[in-house]
């Protein structure tokens, strides 16, 4: 995604998806690395991981939102965000829908 004109500095990038399992799992060993530049620089100008973390999901279908860690201290409008997963240790099935991007606007 394409960071809006609008930005001016991240509160949180969540993650959207579900487990399609019954009850409630833990994903251990879990990252989220992310990439990102401006149009014409390369690609990776700025690079960030979350660290190994534990992402704690309901289960059953059932939509979860969680923060991805992810800070993005280098980003500025207009950058060109690349979000990558690694799966946890444990290989469970985590189905990703997407991201919510939360900011603070220039108003």
């Amino acid at each position: 995604f394409v960071l809006p004109e609008d930005y001016v500095s991240l509160v949180a990038v969540n993650i959207v998806g579900y487990i399609p399992t019954s009850g409630g799992e833990t994903i251990t060993g879990q990252e989220f690395k992310v990439n990102y530049a401006t149009d014409g620089e390369v690609y990776n100008t700025h690079t960030e991981t979350s660290g190994t973390t534990s992402l704690v999901c309901d289960g059953d279908n059932k939509i979860d939102i969680k923060d991805t860690g992810l800070t993005l201290s280098s980003a500025t409008t207009n950058d060109v965000i690349g979000i990558y997963y690694k799966n946890g240790d444990d290989y469970s099935t985590y189905h990703i829908i997407g991201f919510i991007l939360e900011y603070t606007a220039d108003m």
